[in-house]
């Protein structure tokens, strides 16, 4: 997973230029409601409700699904779609964990390390509190022993239980002793045992430093108990730890699992996709689909898309001391893997890889591959990113391929980021639908194109979010298009780069659609907006979209 240093990038949201930015099919600004926040207590009964969009895809097939008699939303009513409600996190321009949803309630991160429990119908705050590090992950929730807490990990490799009615803390525990561990993949709860993936983007970016001995860390999934956070059982992805090699450097190390883990509950089955290897040897195990006991963690079968994918941040610099592989893609797996069912309950696995090609693997014969397609251009920040979708019937994938260039020489008609970066912002984008069983392409449906705007890119890096009758797929050019099932017509549109006064006082300013998708629930559409890294557009907002009566 291609990381890029912190340190080297402007944090730069003052330099954010932009007017509010209307969606094209309406003549003034989407303005949200005014809503009393004042008499909103904490103590009510809107948790009592059935979750309504729970985890990164909203259910242990990570399908990103939500079913329109849930939603209430359909092709014919997205017209009808007015912004409720915006809210903005302080501190923050990349606004990378998605919402959850439990009855009335949302519970997020907006990118900094606190966390935040919303009024759904409203916007307003009911409380917030603070973990160690900062927070990408999808909060999920679950009832243990009578009390709904949520599960979370932060970038310190730290996981936590918090209760959800008024997020004191429970129980938390550092899942890795290696100082550059860090959680980005989602929880899942399953039987009262919480599952955390660890990876560990901060020791590819230590790599890029020549006198650092690279390198060390090894992915890994932990099973937890929900109750007090005690370890049951601990995987790594790759079995021997890290020693010198014949180059004098570290290794084997990298396959962190960068995404939320999948579960076969009548299986007894848990599925992860690994990233790239830091360092030499390469394994077996990057770049790869492993299915592992939910039991004791053991390693059942692990089917290797991309071979001696062992790659890091030093290759991009002038210094490579510690470039394990010249030109060696950096094509691993970002996004979870999709257990779909179709054919009479034939169960299918389906990988999206930066490669720009979707996987599919048959479960119960070790991961034989069935079927493989390439849908578009790969690279370290290309291919297939966060996220794909189904509907039981077709896969959508959306194609990233943000490209970049450091320097203003040779531009070509980039577009400058706030942070110094140059979008190539003719690249990338498009939205693919795919058979389930065959993989063939149904239609693809290119990005529109891309305005003149600071940062501006066609990408389409941010999950894929589905419903029956249509598609939810946001960019980088801050625009979020709803796209028919059946043959893959923009039939609707927002421009989320607007800035407006958030329920909870704080100015929610919108930019790039990256990471989280869009999440349905009743009649609503949340999305969050703001992403800057790689050029993209900052912000920090999470906006509302709910039918008008």
């Amino acid at each position: 997973m291609f990381f890029i240093n912190y340190r080297a990038m402007a944090l730069a949201a003052s330099l954010l230029m932009m007017a509010p930015v209307l969606a094209e099919q309406s003549s003034t600004p989407p303005t949200p409601q005014k809503i009393e926040c004042g008499k909103i207590k904490s103590s009510d009964k809107a948790l009592i409700e059935p979750p309504v969009w729970n985890g990164w895809g909203n259910g242990y097939e990570q399908a990103r699904f939500q079913a329109e008699s849930i939603g209430k939303l359909s092709a014919n009513n997205l017209g009808k779609l007015k912004l409720l409600w915006a809210y903005g996190f302080a501190n923050s321009n990349k606004v990378d964990a998605q919402p959850t949803v439990i009855g009335n309630r949302i519970f997020s991160s907006g990118g900094s390390n606190a966390i935040h429990a919303i009024d759904l119908s409203t916007g307003c705050k009911i409380w917030s509190t603070s973990v160690s590090g900062r927070v990408r992950t999808t909060i999920v929730a679950s009832e243990i022993e009578g009390k709904l807490y949520l599960f979370l990990g932060d970038q310190s490799g730290t996981a936590y239980a918090l209760e959800a009615e008024s997020g004191k803390r429970v129980w938390s525990k550092r899942l890795d002793s290696h100082p550059y561990a860090q959680i980005t993949g989602s929880p899942v709860v399953f039987n009262s045992v919480v599952y955390f993936p660890t990876s560990s983007g901060l020791e590819e970016g230590a790599s890029a430093d020549s006198s650092y001995l690279c390198c060390t860390f090894r992915g890994s999934l932990s099973a937890l108990k929900a109750t007090d956070g005690s370890v049951i059982w601990k995987t790594y992805t790759i079995q021997e730890p890290a020693t010198k090699n014949n180059m004098g450097r570290m290794g084997p190390s990298g396959a962190g699992i960068w995404s939320s883990p999948t579960i076969d509950p009548a299986a007894g089955k848990i599925y992860v996709a690994t990233g790239n290897n830091f360092s030499l040897p390469a394994t077996g195990t990057s770049d790869a689909i492993i299915a592992m006991s939910l039991e004791n963690g053991s390693i059942l079968w692990t089917k290797q898309i991309t071979p001696k994918d062992a790659t890091n941040n030093s290759c991009y610099e002038s210094n490579r001391t510690n470039c394990p592989i010249a030109g060696a893609p950096d094509h691993d797996f970002a996004s979870s893997v999709m257990l779909v069912t179709a054919d009479q309950n034939r169960k299918i696995l389906i990988a999206g890889q930066k490669s720009g090609v979707v996987t599919a693997l048959d479960p119960e014969k070790n991961g034989d591959i069935l079927w493989q397609k390439k849908i578009g251009n790969g690279s370290p920040l290309g291919g297939i990113q966060y996220g794909m979708a189904s509907d039981g019937k077709k896969i959508f994938a959306a194609i990233s391929f943000i490209q970049t260039i450091r320097s203003s020489s040779s531009t070509n008609g980039a577009q400058q980021g706030v942070d110094g970066w140059y979008v190539l912002g003719s690249r990338g984008g498009g939205l693919h639908a795919l058979d389930i069983l065959s993989g063939d392409i149904k239609w693809s449906t290119p990005h529109p194109g891309c305005k003149q705007v600071p940062g501006c890119s066609q990408a389409q890096s941010a999950a894929v979010t589905a419903t029956d009758g249509f598609v939810l797929s946001g960019g980088l050019d801050g625009v979020l298009r709803a796209y028919s099932s059946d043959d893959g017509k923009i039939i609707w549109e927002v421009d989320t780069k607007i800035m407006v006064k958030g329920n909870n006082g704080v100015t929610a300013r919108g930019g790039s659609l990256d990471g989280p998708g869009p999440v349905i629930v009743p009649k609503m559409i949340l999305v969050n907006s703001g992403y800057q890294m790689f050029g993209g557009i900052p912000g920090n907002a999470l906006f509302a979209f709910r039918l008008s009566e």
